[in-house]
C-alpha cells in the first residue's frame, strides 16, 4: 500500500507541476504565435511569387512543347500519307482480283445451274412424253373396250 500512496503523491505533484508549466508556457506560446504570424504571411507571399515566376518560366516551355507536338504530328502525317495511299491501292487491287474471281465462280455456277436445269427439263420432257404415251395407250385401250362393249 505504501507504494501506491507514494505513486499517487508523485502523480499529484507531477500534475500540479504540469499545470504550473502550462500556465508559464501560455505567454510564450502567444509570443511565438505573434512572431510566427508575419513569417507565415511572408512565406505565403513568397510562395505566390515563386508560383508566378515558375508559371512565367513554364509558359514558353509549354508553348514550345505544343509547337513541337504539332510539328511531330505533321511529320508523322506526311510520312504516313504515302503508306496510307499504298494501302488503299493494294486494297483496291485486292478487291478487283476478288471481284474477278467471284465473277468467274459466279459464271461457272450459272453454267452448272443451266446444265442441271436443262438435264432436269429433258428428264421432265421424257417423263412427260412417256406419261403422254401411256395415257394415250390407256385411252386407246379404254376406247377399244368401250367399242367392244357397245358391239356386244
Amino acid at each position: 500500500m505504501a507504494l501506491i500512496d507514494t505513486l499517487k503523491k508523485w502523480f499529484g505533484v507531477a500534475r500540479e507541476g504540469a499545470a504550473d508549466l502550462a500556465e508559464k508556457a501560455e505567454p510564450l506560446v502567444e509570443k511565438t504565435r505573434e512572431r510566427a504570424e508575419p513569417l507565415v504571411e511572408k512565406a505565403k507571399e513568397k510562395g505566390a511569387e515563386t508560383w508566378e515566376k515558375t508559371r512565367e518560366r513554364a509558359e514558353p516551355l509549354v508553348e514550345k512543347a505544343k509547337e513541337k507536338g504539332t510539328e511531330t504530328w505533321e511529320k508523322t502525317r506526311e510520312r504516313a500519307e504515302p503508306l496510307v495511299e499504298k494501302a488503299k491501292e493494294k486494297g483496291a487491287e485486292t478487291w478487283e482480283r476478288t471481284r474477278e474471281r467471284g465473277a468467274e465462280t459466279l459464271e461457272r455456277a450459272k453454267e452448272s445451274a443451266r446444265d442441271r436445269a436443262e438435264d432436269t427439263a429433258e428428264k421432265g420432257r421424257d417423263a412427260g412424253h412417256e406419261a403422254a404415251e401411256k395415257l394415250a395407250e390407256a385411252v386407246d385401250e379404254t376406247a377399244d373396250k368401250a367399242e367392244d362393249a357397245l358391239d356386244e
